[in-house]
């Protein structure tokens, strides 16, 4: 069963409950006894439902192997807060995992939970010992198998970004009573494991039974089935973990206890759930504000008010001092008010509250999070004095209204400065168990059935919503919106209470009677604008935002974009691919980042420069560097969004050992198969990658969305080089060695693009034709002697012929105006462009060491005017000996031949140099003089200078975020990869762009290499 069948299910049951609150209210107020058995029944059959809407229906299994990450946390957190506290998590659980698994990949940076930035695994694991210092040697031993056993429930990507996460958060009290648990449960009992589990349903049986007692049967079933279909409790976030209940339940119990009149009792419960959880105090507001209207009224203390606030205190000072002693002194709870002021003055997507409204968050642009909350938390202070006054006047209404109110309705109607005081996570909502107690017991008032209606539609409403949109920003905003509209509702019932009001009700009421016209006018006008701004910020965002929609990404390794009909070509070797851009939606004028596949894809992933990354080594002709683990992937941000990612790269370039596999469930790539030699059968066609692709699809479930990333080699220099041309195809072979390596080209292309077309047969077979968003573009170009006979292949030089690259976005829905755009764009346009158009927030995608770099380009599929294009780009190559970059505008090209010297010795010296003798700088017209044989630069100095004058600037704004020795791979990956990187020319001595007369090499086996056919 998927997530969403999941989802629909447990909505179902709400909708059935909805409609069972309407009838008994119905029954009720009527005081009909007619069919009340029947809805008793129906009651009891959803209640049963219910209980497996708790467990996900069988996709749960309620163990610590469902949810490690947060059964992590709290278990390591908790047995270990003494040697840990709150900073030390990660860095001793590295430590830990390093001992224990010396060649694991694991991350290169960790989250500081000091300042919630990042920190280098070097550094912390050169200060090992001041870590291992904290234990004691058995301690040690017990925290590294404990360590071990999760690390063994978690694949290695999640493994990994469980050290980004932001710690371990629980009050000293928490983890107090965590840490006598953990200590008595070892990680190797499965049973004691088990047995932490089973501690939070165990807890909601017993409030069920407190809230039979106090209210009845059926409203303990209304309960259990309000907390099973609650869209914040169908997260596994607050599920199969350990103690994550704890809190409501005990809240819950203190409401039931207020209703039997156990005083002191409640105020016991209340203040455990204070303890752990610090925002329940809140809850106490109210039955406060009773317990002083009282004395002024009568000058007397209610008895049970006080024996509550006594018992109340009382507890707290015990608990409070019991986890000071436990933990060796005060200091635990100093290092809490750090931890959680810091943690409640971060801006994170995840949160619910008033204030994610009153920022109105929703509305952020496509800029990078740490800009995007930097500028919330400006714009909070810049608005403190309105804030505060908005609380005060909410304390104060929230005083005025419990007055009239019941003492366990007045804790109920603690939900509603809570929503407005503080932004928990989503997940802490299940505390709307609470106000649900200020509806519920009164179902034969209108008001109130209409109140626990409205809740249970709040889920129904959240459950349809989740369908459309991520767990990000948009959503929570419309999940704060409703809170917001449910408090509001909260308020006015207990107005209603009041009956110095209630003549002011009768007379609206009166009004509405004689003039409803313009009652409704004035509703309807006030629902559709506010209504209409919501839809609007939240709809804006892109025109292919949908939940179900898949994304399959094609990158068509050394495809330059003039060799394929959409863009001008004059062969028709790519009927596939031109019909999507003729469906879809073209970039006419694309740079690539860099000439070489490393550099190009990384880009396209990552939102950045290549500089940036750090992932070129001009001293290391090899260049073996790896994708740094801080910068946030394509694919890490699609997993985030809920697709299943799926990884096939042909390209050893992007192998995972090279940190492309970052965010994918499942990664392919040629691993050692090319180590023995380059036979045909080593050789990975996308028709390979394809069966790869669509065998791990079928594994799925049906329907499953994806993120798929295939990387095709077929067109790849050293191919061409190699491979004949099929003599029975309509292509000629004109004698010129050159004239037959572009015919192979185009012919390797012509069968990519066969099987491109037969790919996307297969997935409309398998139900992906109407939402699959097919991206497709290149990591770079090829040269063929269009400007010297030594200018050909890619990698070492920056000439049009290898940075002129395609990009074509096809949705059947994409509902644009326009089908091209003929401004010029980057490849690190491409990742929040994506992002745009599925609706996401870029937030994901600024995690690490920096922001996007690039600009999101959806707005040129609908209004080109508003649309700008690129002002200036960089593309940079330092690749075996080559240093040269070019600025690039709309209008000209200057190339910096950094390695001009070099090669003019080369030249003096009589030797053969990987191309001609090129001057130090070339100035160009860039789309006017295509071929670039016309060099201004001596003609036209100042504006050389000028873009000169851009490159430094673009140097000097992105500089290199990692040191080379976090990103350099192993020797040991080396020589594992070695090979694989010969036989495409990215290493040793081979030139791959040295071309050669022989069409007929062989490959080390000695076997002639044929063209890989089409599997078709």
């Amino acid at each position: 069963m998927s997530a969403g069948e999941v989802d629909l299910l447990t909505a179902m049951i709400a909708e059935g409950a909805l409609a069972l609150v309407l009838f008994y209210s119905l029954l009720a107020r009527r005081k009909i006894t007619v069919g009340r058995r029947t809805a008793d029944i129906l009651l009891i059959l959803l209640s049963a439902a219910s209980i497996f809407a708790y467990v996900d229906f069988g996709r749960l299994r309620m163990g610590p192997r469902d949810n490690p990450h947060d059964f992590f946390h709290y278990y390591v957190g908790a047995k270990y807060s003494p040697e840990l506290g709150y900073t030390n998590l990660y860095r001793c659980t590295l430590v830990a995992d390093m001992e224990a698994n010396e060649a694991f990949k694991r991350p290169t940076s960790i989250r500081n939970l000091e300042d919630y930035h990042y920190e280098s695994v070097s550094r912390v694991l050169s200060n090992a010992g001041q870590y291992k210092a904290l234990f004691e040697p058995a301690r040690w031993d017990e925290f590294c198998v404990d360590v071990e056993h999760f690390r063994s429930l978690l694949p290695h990507s999640r493994w990994n970004r469980l050290f980004k996460d932001k710690g371990y958060n629980a009050t000293p009290v928490w983890n107090m009573v965590g840490r006598f648990l953990t200590n008595r449960a070892p990680t190797d009992s499965e049973l004691a494991m088990a047995l932490l589990v089973a501690l939070d349903p165990a807890l909601v049986v017993v409030m069920l039974l407190f809230v039979a007692r106090a209210f009845g049967w059926r409203a303990a079933l209304f309960a259990l089935i309000f907390h099973t279909t609650n869209f914040m409790m169908s997260f596994l976030a607050i599920k199969a973990s350990f103690l994550r209940l704890d809190w409501v339940t005990l809240m819950v119990i203190s409401v039931c206890l207020l209703k039997l009149r156990h005083y002191k009792s409640a105020g016991m419960a209340l203040a455990y759930a204070a303890a752990v959880r610090i925002f329940p105090l809140i809850f106490a507001f109210g039955l406060g504000v009773r317990c002083v209207s009282h004395l002024i009224r009568t000058r007397t203390i209610h008895r049970g008010h006080l024996g509550f606030f006594v018992l109340f205190l009382l507890v707290i000072l015990v608990l409070v001092g019991a986890a000071a002693l436990d933990h060796g002194g005060v200091g635990s709870w100093n290092d809490f008010y750090d931890k959680i002021t810091m943690h409640n003055d971060d801006v994170h997507s995840f949160r619910v509250g008033f204030k994610y409204v009153f920022l109105m968050t929703y509305g952020r642009d496509h800029e990078p999070w740490s800009t995007f909350a930097a500028d919330v938390q400006n714009t909070f202070k810049d608005r403190r004095v309105v804030w505060w006054t908005i609380l005060g006047a909410v304390l104060i209404i929230s005083a005025y209204v419990v007055r009239n109110l019941e003492d366990y309705e007045a804790v109920a109607f603690g939900a509603v400065p809570t929503f407005f005081l503080v932004a928990p996570t989503y997940y802490y909502y299940v505390y709307l168990l609470i106000p649900l107690f200020l509806f519920l017991p009164k179902l034969a008032q209108l008001d109130r059935a209409l109140g626990l209606v409205g809740m249970f539609a709040f889920s129904i409403a959240a459950f349809i919503l989740s369908q459309f949109f991520h767990l990000d920003l948009s959503l929570t905003f419309l999940l704060s919106c409703m809170m917001l509209a449910l408090v509001l509702y909260m308020t006015v019932v207990a107005l209603r209470c009041d009956p110095h009001l209630q003549h002011g009700v009768a007379a609206l009421g009166r009004s509405l009677r004689a003039r409803p016209r313009r009652w409704v006018a004035v509703a309807v006008l006030v629902a559709g604008v506010s209504g209409g701004l919501i839809l609007r910020s939240v709809f804006r965002v892109g025109p292919v935002h949908h939940s179900k929609t898949s994304v399959l990404m094609l990158t068509l390794c050394t495809v330059r974009a003039d060799h394929l009909g959409c863009y001008g070509y004059e062969r028709d070797v790519s009927p596939n691919i031109d019909r999507l851009a003729a469906d879809g939606f073209r970039f006419q004028r694309v740079l690539a980042q860099a000439p070489w596949t490393r550099s190009g894809v990384a880009a396209i992933i990552t939102g950045m420069y290549p500089r940036s990354l750090n992932i070129e080594d001009p001293e290391n002709q090899e260049n073996y560097r790896k994708l740094h683990d801080d910068f946030t992937t394509m694919a890490e941000v699609m997993h985030e969004y809920g697709c299943y990612t799926i990884g096939v790269t042909a390209n050893p370039n992007t192998n995972a050992v090279f940190g492309f596999d970052q965010g994918y469930d499942h990664y392919d790539d040629p691993g050692a198969l090319w180590q023995d030699g380059y036979g045909r059968k080593n050789i990975w066609s996308s028709a390979d990658v394809n069966r790869r692709f669509l065998s791990h699809l079928d594994t799925l479930a049906d329907g499953t969305r994806f993120f798929a990333h295939l990387v095709y080699i077929d067109a790849h220099s050293p191919l061409i080089h190699k491979l004949e041309v099929d003599k029975d195809d309509n292509f000629t072979l004109p004698p010129r060695s050159e004239r037959k390596r572009v015919d192979t080209y185009d012919l390797q292309i012509s069968h990519l693009d066969e099987n491109i077309g037969l790919l996307r047969a297969e997935l409309a077979r398998r139900g992906y034709g109407e939402d699959l968003l097919i991206v497709i573009n290149a990591d770079h170009g090829e040269a063929f002697q269009e400007r010297h006979p030594m200018d050909q292949g890619h990698s070492r030089r920056v000439y049009n012929s290898t940075i002129w690259v395609p990009w074509i976005l096809h949705h059947p829905k994409l509902g644009r105006t326009l089908s091209t755009f003929d401004g010029m764009v980057e490849q690190i346009d491409m990742l929040p462009t994506l992002l745009d158009l599925l609706g996401i927030p870029p937030s994901s995608a600024s995690r690490g060491k920096s922001a996007l770099a690039g600009a999101s380009r959806v707005s040129v599929l609908t209004d080109q005017d508003a649309a700008e294009e690129v002002a200036w780009s960089v593309v940079r190559t330092q690749f075996r000996g080559a240093d040269k970059a070019a600025v690039v505008t709309p209008e000209h090209k200057l190339i910096l031949n950094f390695d001009w010297q070099v090669e003019a010795d080369w030249t003096r010296q009589g030797k053969k140099g990987p191309y001609h003798h090129p001057p130090e700088f070339e100035l160009y017209a860039y789309w006017d003089d295509w071929l670039e044989q016309d060099n201004r630069y001596a003609q036209d100095a100042e504006l050389a200078a000028t873009l000169r004058g851009y490159y430094e600037t673009w140097k000097r704004d992105y500089p290199p975020l990692v040191e080379l020795d976090e990103i350099r791979v192993t020797d040991k990956d080396i020589a594992r990869s070695k090979e694989q990187l010969r036989n495409i020319g990215y290493a040793g001595d081979d030139d791959e762009n040295v071309d050669t007369e022989d069409a007929d090499r062989t490959d080390p086996a000695g076997d002639a290499v044929e063209a890989p056919k089409s599997n078709s």
